[in-house]
C-alpha cells in the first residue's frame, strides 16, 4: 500500500500516514524594478480614468447649458412669431380698410391675406421647435414633468459688455488648473 491512504484501511482512516511536513519560503522576486512599473502603470491608468471622467462631467455640462439655452433661444423665437403674426395682422387691417377705401386692388388684398399662412407656419414651426427642446432638456435632467408644465427662465439677451481677453484665459485656466504649466509662456505682460 502507498504512503497516502484514500479509503479506510481495517475501518480506521488514517489521512496523514506517509506524509511529511518540510517548511517551505519563497519570495517572488522581480527584476528591473517591474513592480513598481506595474504600480506606475496602475497609478497612470487611475488617473486618466479620472480624466475622462472629468471629460465627461464637462462636456454633460456642456450639453445641459447647450439644451438650457436652446430652450431660451426658441421660447425666443416663439415670441418673435407671435409678435411677427399680431403685425401682419395689422397689416392686413389696414389693407382691409384700404380696400374699402378703393385704394386697393382685390386680388392684392387677396395676395396680403393669403401671405399670413407663412406666419402662422413659423409660429406653429417655433411651437414645434420650443416642444422639441423641452423635451430634450427634460430627457437630460432625467425629468418626467409633462412638456406642457415645463418651462424654463432665464435672460436671453445680447450683451455689448465684452470683458477683455484676460479674464476669459483666467476663468478657462480656472476651470482646467491641469493647463496652467503649459500655459505660462501664452501669458500678456
Amino acid at each position: 500500500m502507498d504512503g497516502n491512504q484514500v479509503a479506510p484501511h481495517n475501518g480506521v482512516w488514517t489521512p496523514l500516514k506517509g506524509t511529511t511536513e518540510q517548511p517551505n519560503f519563497s519570495y517572488l522576486h522581480e527584476r528591473e524594478h517591474k513592480r513598481e512599473l506595474r504600480l506606475e502603470s496602475a497609478q497612470e491608468g487611475t488617473r486618466i480614468t479620472q480624466s475622462q471622467h472629468e471629460d465627461l462631467e464637462r462636456n454633460m455640462i456642456f450639453a445641459l447649458r447647450t439644451a438650457f439655452v436652446g430652450t431660451l433661444q426658441a421660447k425666443s423665437i416663439l415670441d418673435l412669431a407671435k409678435a411677427d403674426l399680431e403685425y401682419y395682422d395689422k397689416i392686413i387691417d389696414i389693407s382691409r380698410a384700404r380696400f374699402k377705401a378703393g385704394d386697393l386692388a382685390q386680388i392684392d388684398l387677396d395676395r396680403i391675406e393669403l401671405l399670413r399662412v407663412q406666419y402662422e407656419s413659423e409660429l406653429q414651426n417655433a411651437i414645434v421647435n420650443l416642444r422639441t427642446a423641452k423635451i430634450q432638456l427634460l430627457q437630460m435632467l432625467n425629468d418626467r414633468t409633462p412638456v406642457d408644465q415645463f418651462d424654463v427662465t432665464g435672460l436671453f439677451d445680447f450683451s455689448d459688455a465684452l470683458q477683455p481677453l484676460g479674464s476669459y484665459r483666467d476663468a478657462a485656466l480656472a476651470a482646467r488648473p491641469i493647463f496652467k504649466p503649459r500655459c505660462r509662456r501664452f501669458n500678456s505682460p
